[in-house]
């Protein structure tokens, strides 16, 4: 059991957090049902994304023997049998989906989804360039959206026009790093990253990471919530900048999850970003 649920990779299942995003912007952060419901959205987004990481697994088995790194993964290293995993993995999908219809039809529909281009993804969709990190960037939006559809909110342009940029940044940013850390082991090389050069990525990181900030200025500037996100701005500014000073300067080689419980600096940024969002949306609002 232990090695399974290592092979379910519990340190990635942080981005499933980005499903609180409409709880928070929503206004219903402190009603307690849809607090219940959200943490019953996180649950089955990281059985999903947990079964997931092992059929891939399964499916990159040889190449993942090859990579000094995932070479140390429980089915790579023999500690989990391929049939074992597999076995278990399906199950836990199908009853993660047959209990995302508790939390309405819509929701299920989207963790459906999900789970079904993981799936493409791992067996075709990570082989095409510019598909693989817009597939990345997808599943970041599928998780805002399933926790917005999970509490019967209605999803606005704006949230999904953060989190499309924003996901693209870190996708492309890992992509940089990737090629940058494989230029010191050329036997660790991955089929996709040969298609990307340096030059291609940093431009469209460029690009990626001026749209999530421009998009998250005109969120709050125009989006009708509350004028006062404006003052977060900053915060948000210093995150992405921050962001690329590790993988453009430090060009620290970790994944973006490792970065947020790593460095310091973009924790606290995180932290006092949240707590302001918090502050403004909520004060006066709760006696």
């Amino acid at each position: 059991m232990k090695y399974f649920i290592k092979a379910m990779r519990p340190n990635q299942w942080i981005k499933n957090f980005f499903i609180f995003a409409g709880l928070i912007f929503s206004g219903n952060l402190f009603n307690v049902d849809l607090v219940i419901r959200s943490i019953g959205v996180l649950f089955l987004f990281c059985l999903v994304a947990g079964s997931s990481y092992i059929i891939n697994d399964v499916l990159d088995l040889e190449s993942d023997r090859k990579h000094k790194e995932k070479a140390q993964r429980p089915l790579a290293a023999g500690q989990l049998k391929v049939s074992h995993g597999l076995t278990g993995a399906v199950i836990i999908v199908l009853v993660a989906i047959a209990t995302s219809f508790v939390l309405g039809f819509n929701f299920a529909m989207v963790l459906i989804t999900y789970f079904l281009m993981n799936l493409l993804y791992s067996l075709y969709l990570k082989k095409l360039v510019i598909i693989d990190v817009l597939v990345i960037s997808l599943g970041f939006v599928l998780r805002v959206l399933g926790g917005i559809l999970a509490i019967g909110a209605v999803p606005t342009p704006w949230i999904i026009m953060c989190t499309i940029f924003l996901s693209l940044f870190i996708a492309l940013c890992k992509r940089k790093q990737e090629i940058v850390f494989l230029e010191k082991d050329t036997s660790l090389h991955r089929g996709i990253l040969k298609k990307y050069t340096l030059t291609y990525l940093d431009q469209l990181i460029n690009f990626s990471s001026t749209a999530t900030v421009f998009s998250y200025v005109m969120f709050t500037a125009i989006s009708g919530r509350n004028i006062n996100l404006m003052y977060t701005i900053p915060f948000v500014l210093y995150g992405v900048m921050r962001y690329m000073y590790l993988v453009f300067v430090e060009k620290k080689t970790f994944s973006p999850t490792d970065a947020l419980m790593q460095d310091q600096p973009l924790q606290r940024t995180v932290i006092i970003w949240l707590f302001s969002i918090i502050l403004i949306l909520y004060l006066g609002h709760v006696q």
